[in-house]
C-alpha cells in the first residue's frame, strides 16, 4: 500500500470518528485531503472511495451507513461506531492485574520472543496509573536454559518470525537424532514453544513435505537472499499450527506409522491423555489398562518410554519390544559395572 493511500485511509478514519453526524460521500469528497475522490470521472471517484471503505472494513473498522429521514432522503451518510471501535475500559481486580503482569513478564523474559516490545507497551498501559513500589521481584521465568545456546535460539526465533511474516525462504543445516547433518531449504509456516523447547513447522523442500524442526538441533539458519522483493511463498489456506503443535515427538514423520500396544500401571490411570496425547486409544481388559498408538518416530518414542520404566510396558510390535529389552539390559549392565568399580 502506498504512503499516499495509507495517509488517506487514516484521514478518512479520523474524520468519521470525530464527526458528530453521518457524512455523505459528497461531503467527504469536497475536503482538500481527499483529492483522490475529486476525479473528472464520477464513477472512478466512487470506485476509489468504495475501495477505501472496503479496506477499512477488512481492518476491523465498524463503518456503516445511516440512511436519511423521510423528509430528507439524501441526508444519509457514513459513521464509525465509537462504542465498537474503541476497547471498553478494563476493570481488572488486583489479582487479575497481577496474573496478567506475571504472564507478560514471563513472555518478555523468554529469549527470542518476537512480540516483546508489544507486550511491554501493553503492560505499561495497564500499569499507567498504578503506584509500583520500586523494583519488583522476579516472580516468573521460562524454562529455557540460560546458556550460550539460549542466545542463539533467541536469534533464530526472531529470524523465523520475520520469515513467516514476509514469506522468505530459509536455508537450514539440521542435525537428526542420529547425529547426521543435512542441508535443506524450508518455508517456515509457524513457530511454537512447548516444554521449554522452540519448534518451527515448515515445508521441507528436501523431503517435499511439512516437517517440524527442533531449534536446538539447527546447526545453521539463514535467509536465502534475493533481489526480488516478492515473497517466496504464502501459507496454505488449510494450514493450522495447532494441528502440529499438539503432536508428540514420536508422531513426527521419520518412518511409516507403526501400531504400538502398551500396558500401563495403575499409577498412569487417569493420565493417559496427558502422557500420550489425545490420539491414544485406551482399552480396559480384566482390570488392566492398555494403550494403542501409531508411532512414526521410533527413537523419539523410546526416549519418552524409557524414563517410565515398569509403568509402561511395550507389548507390540515384538521387534520393538526386543530392541527395548536390549537397551534396558545394556543400561543395567552399565550400572552394575559402575557399582563394582
Amino acid at each position: 500500500m502506498s504512503a499516499a493511500r495509507t495517509e488517506r485511509l487514516l484521514n478518512l478514519l479520523a474524520l468519521l470518528l470525530n464527526s458528530r453526524r453521518p457524512l455523505s460521500f459528497q461531503e467527504i469528497r469536497d475536503l482538500d485531503e481527499f483529492s483522490a475522490y475529486q476525479l473528472d470521472d464520477p464513477k472512478s471517484a466512487e470506485r476509489a472511495f468504495e475501495r477505501d471503505k472496503a479496506t477499512l472494513v477488512d481492518l476491523g473498522v465498524p463503518l456503516r451507513w445511516i440512511g436519511g429521514t423521510e423528509e430528507d432522503e439524501d441526508g444519509g451518510g457514513y459513521v464509525v461506531d465509537e462504542s465498537e471501535y474503541y476497547f471498553p475500559e478494563l476493570d481488572l481486580s488486583p489479582s487479575e492485574a497481577a496474573l496478567l503482569s506475571i504472564a507478560g513478564a514471563a513472555l518478555c523474559a523468554m529469549p527470542g520472543f518476537p512480540q516483546k516490545n508489544a507486550v511491554q507497551r501493553a503492560l505499561a498501559k495497564l500499569g499507567f496509573d498504578a503506584e509500583l513500589p520500586g523494583d519488583l521481584p522476579v516472580v516468573a521465568h521460562t524454562p529455557l536454559h540460560q546458556d550460550a545456546q539460549a542466545e542463539v535460539i533467541g536469534e533464530r526465533v526472531e529470524m523465523l518470525h520475520d520469515a513467516v511474516a514476509k514469506g522468505q525462504r530459509l536455508e537450514l543445516a539440521y542435525r537428526s537424532l542420529g547425529g547426521k547433518v543435512a542441508e535443506r531449504a524450508i518455508d517456515a509456516y509457524g513457530i511454537f514453544y512447548r516444554h521449554g523447547i522452540w519448534y518451527v513447522v515448515a515445508y521441507c523442500h528436501l523431503r517435499e513435505d511439512i516437517r517440524t524442526f527442533h531449534l536446538g538441533r539447527m546447526e545453521a539458519l539463514e535467509l536465502i537472499k534475493t533481489k526480488n522483493p516478492v515473497p517466496h511463498y504464502s501459507l496454505p489456506k488449510d494450514f493450522k499450527l495447532a494441528r502440529y503443535s499438539q503432536r508428540r515427538a514420536w508422531q513426527f514423520p521419520e518412518h511409516g506409522p507403526v501400531k504400538v500396544i502398551l500396558r500401563l500401571s495403575a499409577a498412569c490411570r487417569g493420565r493417559e491423555a496427558e502422557l500420550f496425547g489425545p490420539d491414544a486409544r485406551i482399552e480396559e481388559h480384566d482390570g488392566e489398562t492398555f494403550l494403542r498408538l501409531e508411532v512414526s518416530h521410533q527413537k523419539a518414542f523410546f526416549r519418552e518410554l524409557l524414563p517410565m520404566g515398569t509403568n509402561a510396558e511395550l507389548l507390540a510390535p515384538q521387534s520393538w519390544r526386543d530392541e527395548l529389552a536390549d537397551i534396558y539390559g545394556n543400561l543395567a549392565l552399565r550400572y552394575e559395572q559402575g557399582g563394582a568399580a
